[in-house]
């Protein structure tokens, strides 16, 4: 869920599959107030993810600083297809009901989903390229011209969470909780078996999101480097 810090006047981007929840989990056991919603340009909104593009003009005012996280888009294709898989008819009528008004950020591309990870990530990679990118884009802004202060990773999100929260101020929070905070267990995670990823597949997906992997995970990617926030 995408939440705003009303003392730092900060903006979470909450996308989807990327540790949201635990996010949230981690604010209340840290004592940092947020507010779970601002108000929305759409109606109804989709409460839990938000990008800035559905916000109004009085709510990006009040917003001074965005931050986010990301997850490798390899681990992304199996994660929502784990968390689609397990979600029984029910998720899978609101995610391909035609018409429907509430949006979704990964709707698209659950039209195309098929028992058979492998099958499902090819028919994704053929009719939605480039997916995770995109979809990346839609939150944080394009390369050149990042809407985020701050993107962390799920692979590290602890340590990435205690990073921005020291950079907003709330260092002494942070201190005197940083043990619990160690030990909050991933949430939402999918009990769904792990996909296995044919080889071929896998390459057209990491040709497909390169730009993403590039962006976010290469060796010369500036989100390696965050020497300027506080340790």
């Amino acid at each position: 869920m995408s939440l705003y810090l009303p003392h730092s006047q900060a903006y979470f981007l909450h996308i989807p599959r990327t540790g949201g929840n635990w996010i949230e989990r981690a604010l209340r056991v840290s004592k940092i107030s947020y507010v779970r919603r601002l108000e929305h340009r759409l109606v109804p909104p989709k409460r839990r993810h938000s990008p800035l593009l559905h916000l109004t003009i009085g709510s990006l005012n009040r917003i001074k600083l965005v931050f986010g996280f990301v997850r490798h888009p390899l681990s992304y294709y199996e994660s929502a297809w784990r968390w689609y898989s397990k979600g029984g008819r029910r998720i899978r009528s609101w995610a391909t009901l035609p018409g429907k008004r509430e949006w979704s950020p990964i709707r698209d591309v659950m039209q195309y989903h098929l028992p058979d990870f492998n099958e499902w990530v090819l028919a994704v990679v053929k009719n939605e390229p480039a997916w995770v990118t995109r979809l990346y884009e839609t939150f944080i802004g394009p390369e050149d011209g990042e809407y985020c202060v701050f993107i962390g990773r799920t692979e590290t999100l602890v340590v990435d969470f205690c990073k921005i929260m020291r950079y907003l101020g709330y260092g002494k929070l942070i201190d005197a909780s940083e043990e619990e905070l160690k030990q909050i267990s991933p949430m939402n995670k999918s009990v769904y078996p792990k996909p296995t990823w044919i080889p071929e597949v896998r390459e057209a997906v990491e040709r497909a999101e390169v730009v993403a992997i590039r962006r976010f995970y290469g060796e010369a990617s500036k989100h390696n480097r965050w020497t300027w926030l506080v340790q």
